[in-house]
């Protein structure tokens, strides 16, 4: 009888023993049991399948935290399956586990090319003032767009480098969470003064082609060009501005309203823009190749309006690279590659537009090695002979109708690299 009483407490305490066992949390328990039960359900799973779940947290870490796969895929689950209180709450979950270990980081790479790139294109906006203030002394309505679409570049570039200093360029799961709020809002301003910017240098460029092409088809093709770049830039500004409703949905999900996906719109402003870029581009190849000029002089004045065509490359380039990260919730780190590439498009772009009126500079300037401006008209600083019929508006082989109107054009041509020459019409 007291061996079966003996063996009855033997067995009743050990069954408490595995039960206790069964009920003591582990290490990784306790610390989730401070953030929302969907961040268990997130966790729990992908520490599971790296087989640490049972061992201590700074084992954890040391197995979770240089694994971006894992890193990742917790991150997503957070974003995707907890309402946005919270992941609010959940997000500095990896923070914390991961403060000793170093951050993969772009900051400091997006920020650099930020700077260089808005270094480059202010050198030649400023060659191009200098060009036209001190050389021609006058300046244009396609000098006055450039100065604008400068001006709104280095708001881009502030915006850019600011955001790289509060998360830009980290993984999203390491951007702290009070910042998330301020990238998305500085993101989305930088979008709608990109979009100014690629009008403004577009419609510069077609007023430059508007002053020195006087002929009927290419002034009437180019103002309806014009017209089209200002509507089709109102037509993708709009949509940017108001992507969500209530617009402060945008970050702060909090909000009930909706939003359109944001590369439902980047990807058809993206396609616009290239078909813009190459109509640019072949555009004023006609009225080039009807002029009474040498075979040599053609092919310099093709070549230094189609230098475009390294923009419209760089317009592919982010295209592609936007379609690629298309999928992506890690958006600060997975977007530095557009991003990079938007820079790298404005800044060509800007030097393309002003590359026709350095020309001036080294006729001014070094003219045994470049020529002079005396006795030619120029176009951007390639010579064309004052004695140029263009035979453009009225078919080949015929003049123009109104011959004040030649030497007119020959005048506004010769003024964009001329010194102090007078560019009037009539």
């Amino acid at each position: 009888m007291s061996l079966l009483l003996l063996w009855s407490v033997l067995l009743g305490w050990g069954a408490l023993v595995v039960l206790g066992q069964q009920a003591a949390p582990t290490p990784l328990e306790t610390y989730l049991n401070n953030y929302p039960s969907c961040a268990t359900k997130c966790v729990i799973p992908t520490i599971d399948t790296l087989g640490h779940a049972n061992t201590t947290l700074p084992e954890i870490s040391s197995i979770l935290c240089p694994d971006i796969p894992s890193r990742r895929q917790i991150s997503d689950c957070l974003q995707t399956g907890c309402s946005y209180e919270d992941q609010v709450v959940a997000w500095p979950l990896q923070e914390v586990l991961c403060t000793r270990y170093p951050k993969d980081s772009k900051s400091a790479y997006i920020r650099n090319l930020t700077i260089t790139m808005s270094l480059l294109a202010s050198i030649f906006v400023l060659l191009r003032c200098y060009s036209r203030l001190y050389i021609l002394r006058r300046f244009w309505g396609d000098d006055w767009i450039m100065l604008v679409a400068a001006v709104f570049m280095i708001v881009i570039a502030i915006a850019l480098i600011w955001i790289s200093t509060v998360g830009l360029g980290l993984h999203v799961w390491d951007v702290e969470a009070e910042n998330i709020a301020t990238i998305i809002k500085l993101y989305w301003i930088m979008r709608q003064f990109y979009i100014i910017v690629q009008v403004l240098l577009k419609v510069s460029i077609l007023l430059f082609y508007l002053r020195v092409f006087p002929v009927r088809w290419m002034q009437i093709s180019t103002w309806l060009i014009i017209a089209y770049m200002l509507l089709h830039g109102i037509a993708f500004f709009i949509p940017v501005i108001v992507q969500c409703r209530p617009i402060a949905r945008l970050w702060d999900k909090r909000i009930d309203g909706s939003c359109i996906p944001l590369l439902d719109l980047l990807i058809p402003g993206a396609v616009f823009s290239i078909l813009e870029d190459v109509v640019i581009l072949i555009l004023p190849i006609p009225c080039i190749s009807k002029l009474n000029i040498g075979r040599g002089k053609k092919v310099s004045l093709v070549t230094l309006f189609s230098v475009g065509v390294i923009a419209c490359f760089t317009s592919m380039l982010r295209l592609k690279s936007t379609i690629d990260t298309r999928d992506t919730l890690d958006e600060t780190w997975e977007s530095i590659t557009s991003i990079a590439w938007s820079l790298v498009e404005l800044t060509v772009a800007t030097i393309c537009v002003c590359l026709p009126s350095l020309k001036a500079i080294l006729n001014h300037h070094m003219p045994r090695y470049f020529g002079s401006a005396k006795g030619s008209g120029y176009i951007g600083g390639v010579g064309v002979q004052r004695s140029v019929t263009v035979n453009v508006e009225n078919g080949p082989g015929t003049e123009m109708r109104d011959p004040s109107r030649s030497q007119s054009h020959v005048r506004e041509v010769e003024a964009t690299v001329k010194g102090g020459v007078e560019a009037g019409r009539g």
